[in-house]
């Protein structure tokens, strides 16, 4: 369970759990599970247990469902009953309710389109509705049990706060190391205790000092609050401790790069249909016609390529920049997409002769 709850228990990640529309009919937890559902993978053993840290939001459904034939009452009534009922958390459930209705602001795209208010089978993954108020009361009595005058026993938040494993890859820019439901970060002689959520059109962030109390909640409504939240932590950590986050370091390094990277092709782009569109209307260039197939052919397979290639420059784009800002890697992919139709265009055309 210490495995499940550090993300080190070599499961895989499962699915996105991006939430089901109140229309469609719903899968069983068991579903989810295998991966037989809509938008989810099979939990899987990938790696050897203790051996690495790798996220695995499947990890904490599985023990979703454990915490369920244990007691052998309702995820969700389960944790009203030992966490959120205690805590004073009355607009917080893993369940949706009516009475959330009036709490609830609405979630948005990225184009500012609103989305529907998902619901998600994958509770212990994804599913809390929640408040600024009552985060803020989940928060104050983790700092308080850490002072041994909360809920929780101080060995009991002491072993929460405790490092179990480094985090490595792109996350380590992020998050230092993981925890029991945690992650931890250093900040001079701090240690910073953090999680971020993200879900379909919510996007959000703790992190708090325990032994000074100091902390930071945000909570939006929006896809692109990645940016104003990355902003927002941004200026506690340099507020309270003087230092740049390494992801900030690493976002001020990589965003003038792609910026300069992505105007430099575009720049290109604009050269090359400044030159080709007056050669097409003084009809100095015309389309080729191919009366040789194999030189058709060659040129369709390097089209191809192109384009192949193309896109998988913009998946890894996306795998490598979005947690960034997913605006540069817009911005970057555009212009790689518009640079490689032009030149497919240049492979079949050629000049009036």
């Amino acid at each position: 369970m210490r495995g499940v709850l550090s993300h080190t228990s070599g499961l895989s990640v499962g699915g996105g759990y991006s939430g089901y529309e109140s229309n469609t009919q719903l899968p069983t937890l068991e579903q989810s599970l295998s991966g037989i559902s809509s938008g989810s993978k099979p939990v899987e053993l990938e790696h050897e247990p203790g051996a690495r840290y790798s996220y695995s939001g499947g990890g904490y459904n599985l023990l979703q469902l454990m915490i369920e034939e244990v007691t052998g009452e309702d995820f969700h009534s389960y944790l009203n009953e030992v966490v959120l009922a205690p805590l004073g958390m009355e607009n917080s459930s893993f369940q949706w309710d009516d009475h959330l209705q009036d709490k609830t602001a609405k979630a948005y795209d990225l184009k500012l389109q609103l989305l529907p208010n998902y619901i998600f089978i994958e509770k212990a993954a994804a599913g809390l509705y929640t408040t600024i108020e009552d985060m803020n009361k989940f928060i104050i009595a983790e700092i308080n049990s850490f002072h041994r005058s909360g809920i929780l026993e101080a060995d009991t938040i002491q072993e929460m706060f405790s490092p179990i494993l480094e985090v490595r890859g792109f996350e380590s820019f992020i998050n230092d190391k993981a925890a029991l439901g945690h992650f931890i970060n250093h900040a001079n002689n701090s240690i910073i205790v953090t999680h971020d959520g993200s879900n379909n059109g919510w996007k959000a962030h703790f992190s708090m000092e325990p032994k000074t109390g100091n902390g930071l909640i945000i909570l939006t409504n929006g896809n692109n609050g990645t940016c104003l939240l990355n902003e927002l932590v941004s200026a506690w950590y340099y507020t309270n401790f003087g230092i740049e986050r390494q992801f900030d370091q690493l976002r001020h390094t990589v965003m003038p790069t792609v910026y300069a990277l992505s105007i430099l092709i575009l720049c290109w782009s604009i050269s090359v249909i400044f030159n080709l569109v007056p050669a097409f209307i003084k009809k100095e260039l015309i389309i080729t016609k191919y009366s040789n197939k194999k030189g058709l052919l060659s040129k369709v397979l390097v089209s191809i390529v192109l384009v192949s290639g193309a896109f998988l420059l913009s998946k890894i784009s996306v795998m490598i920049l979005w947690f960034i800002d997913p605006y540069i890697v817009i911005l970057l992919v555009t212009s790689v997409f518009i640079r490689t139709i032009l030149a497919v265009l240049q492979l079949f055309i050629r000049g009036n002769t």
